[in-house]
């Protein structure tokens, strides 16, 4: 495939995926473009393994009467299945195939990536609302009254402990 490839790499998009909860509105603002930009990928993607497949058709079609006659040189028979086997096992097929399942993983990871980038718009809609009606600030994250206390009676505790001597244990 010699197309020029206008593309960015998947670990860079995943770590797009991450964003700052104190930086909603510059995130909200960046999501649509950041989900295109996936989205491109993905069809991209999707049509780099389409033209794989069809190479690797081609290649099989190529190679088809080469493995007839070469099973005929040999003195086998060149049935159907004995061909389709020959096929399989010639080079320049399993390098197209390779190809093709090169292509069409890359084309899933993009999916993948698409459909958590749709998910990360949903999340960062919901947590905009919940920001704006103030179920979301640094109230909620603060330590309950429990733990605090909690953490008072284990200081207390501390304090008395008597210190250990080491003149005790000789």
């Amino acid at each position: 495939m010699a197309d020029v490839r206008n593309e960015i790499s998947i670990a860079l998009v995943k770590s797009r995926l991450q964003f700052d909860r104190h930086q909603l509105d510059r995130e909200l603002v960046e999501q649509p473009a950041r989900y295109f930009e996936v989205a491109e990928q993905a069809a991209l993607a999707q049509s780099r393994a389409v033209a794989a497949k069809e190479d690797l058709a081609k290649t099989e079609a190529r190679l088809y009467p080469d493995c007839a006659a070469d099973l005929e040189k040999r003195g086998l028979k060149s049935t159907e299945t004995a061909i389709r086997n020959a096929l399989l096992l010639d080079i320049d097929r399993t390098a197209a195939f390779d190809v093709l399942q090169r292509a069409t993983f890359e084309a899933a990871q993009w999916q993948a990536l698409r459909e958590s980038f749709m998910s990360r718009g949903y999340m960062l809609r919901d947590l905009c609302q919940l920001t704006v009606s103030g179920f979301l600030s640094s109230d909620s994250v603060r330590t309950s009254s429990v733990d605090v206390k909690a953490d008072a009676a284990k200081a207390n505790l501390a304090k008395k402990r008597r210190p250990i001597d080491i003149k005790d244990y000789e």
